[in-house]
Parts: structure tokens; sequence; C-alpha cells
């Protein structure tokens, strides 16, 4: 004898689901995780309603990019720009890009370094910890005549040729956060040549961006012999090619940015902090490759 057939179960999708559900849904998704709360929001118009009305939303979408670690870049100021409208961009552009130091992995990382505590200096103060990012941020090495900071395929890659794929601008996630934990409204970025480029400001957080574009304003200066010879003696043994002399170096340090062709930045740490200004001096790091081939 045969089994009865089995009866029909409609299947239940999420719109079938009572709103009390779908609220629970969204409830469980943490406040920091913008990427699953823009997904989950763009489900459809019914789950779009949970997240309220449009000024709702703003301040919604402002804090959440804000636990993130987002900020403003370029001309956006804070009393006229849409949160929304960035987070949305952040996500559809790059919530899923393969570079390891963005997408999903750099939005948790931010959202845990925004979340620890502060260090602190021997008096007590706030230390503020630089983004891990610049640490992979370089510059072209020929000039381009455009922001051309970009992010490293991998620690030890070096890149000659434009990949527009690679450009910071390309890359919202990473322009958009935070510069330091936590965060600042100025700081003094202190080149190799012993210079402090104009300050950053930016009230509302500087972020990677501001940095790029701070150090991109001076990138392509002309660097005098006298303000080298005091800052480079030091390092040159270690940092340039064995067997160069200081001629050589000199000869090959015009600029910042023809000096980060021998010499990689590493990354940015924090230096002091005077009765205004928070310092930062550039990190820097022998370059690893086969000049000859130039």
């Amino acid at each position: 004898m045969s089994d009865p057939p089995a009866p029909d179960i409609p299947a239940i999708g999420l719109l079938d689901l009572p709103n009390e559900l779908l609220l629970r849904m969204q409830e469980f998704i943490p406040d920091e995780d913008l990427r699953t709360h823009v997904c989950f929001h763009h489900t459809c118009p019914r789950v779009a309603s949970l997240y309220g009305d449009a000024d709702e939303q703003e301040l919604f979408w402002q804090k959440t990019c804000r636990l993130a670690a987002l900020g403003l870049i370029e001309d956006e100021k804070e009393d006229s720009v849409s949160w929304t409208a960035i987070a949305f961009d952040c996500i559809a552009r790059d919530g899923f890009c393969k570079h390891p130091q963005c997408g999903g992995g750099l939005l948790e990382r931010n959202a845990r370094e925004t979340e620890k505590e502060p260090s602190l200096d021997d008096e007590g103060m706030e230390i503020s910890e630089c983004h891990s990012l610049f640490s992979w941020l370089e510059f072209y090495k020929h000039r381009t005549g455009m922001e051309d900071g970009f992010l490293r395929p991998d620690s030890k890659d070096v890149t000659l040729a434009m990949v527009p794929s690679l450009l910071l601008r390309n890359h919202p996630i990473a322009s958009q956060s935070f510069a330091t934990f936590p965060t600042m409204g100025a700081m003094v970025i202190c080149t190799i040549a012993g210079h402090d480029t104009p300050e950053v400001v930016r009230p509302s957080g500087v972020t990677v961006w501001d940095v790029q574009a701070n150090i991109q304003s001076v990138l392509d200066i002309q660097l005098h012999v006298s303000d080298l010879n005091a800052y480079m003696l030091p390092m040159v043994k270690n940092l340039t090619p064995r067997g160069w002399d200081i001629l050589t170096v000199f000869g090959m340090m015009e600029t910042l940015r023809s000096a980060f062709k021998m010499i990689r930045w590493s990354g940015l740490q924090w230096v002091e902090a005077a009765i205004e200004d928070n310092f930062f001096g550039v990190l820097l790091e022998a370059e690893d490759r086969d000049f000859s081939r130039e």
C-alpha cells in the first residue's frame, strides 16, 4: 500500500512574516553592522519601512555610520550631508570588496576599534591610534595630476602603473574611515623632509581620505638639500638601497613622491600633543625593489 501524498505546504517567504517578526530580526542586527542593516533594508519596501520615515532613517544611518567609524570626505558638511546616501553608497560600491583591507572585514575592524578603550600617556591623556589602513596606502611613483593614493594589493607588491580599481577614491569604506581612534577633529602630519603639512581639520572627525589629500598636496613640492640633510642622514644607512652614497640618495629625493620610490610610507604614528595640535609622524621602511630595472 503506497503512502498518501504529502500535503501541499505553501512556502513562506520573508514577505509572509508579520511585522513583529521582521522587527525582531532587525533588532538582532548589531547597530554597528552597517552592511547587514543596508542589505536588510533593501530587501523590500515593507522592511525598509521598519527603519522609520526619512528623518528617522537619516538619524539611524548617521549613528550606524559613526559606529562603523565612517566619516565625511572632500566638501561634505555635517549639516547638509545625507547619511542615508553615504550608507547606501558605501555598501553598494564597497561592501563586498575583495581587497583584504576593505569591504566587510574593514567595517568589522572599524567597529572593534571604535569600542576599544583609548590608550593613555604618562600624564593620563588619551593617545589616538592611527588607522592600520595607512600601512597599506601608497602613492603612484610618477605624477598623475590627480589624487592618486591607492590601496596596495598586498604588503609586498609594488604598483608602478595606474590601476583604477585600487585608487582610494574607488573604495568609499576605506576612504571614509576615521583616520584615528578615538577620532580627532584636527591633526598635523610631519613628513620625511622635516616639514609639517597644512593642518588637517574636520570637526566631525578626520578621515583616511583627508590625510591622503593632505599628503597629496605636498607630494610634488621641491625638497631642499638643507632640509633633507638634517633629517635623512640618520636613516640613509638603514632605509636606502645598499651601496648608495649620500649624493645618490639626495639626487633621488627631489620631491616627497620621488622619495617614496625608494623609501616606503608604512603608516602614521602619534608623536605628541601640543597646546592646540596633535602631531603625527610618517613611518618609513625600506622599499623592497630592484631599482636597476627603472
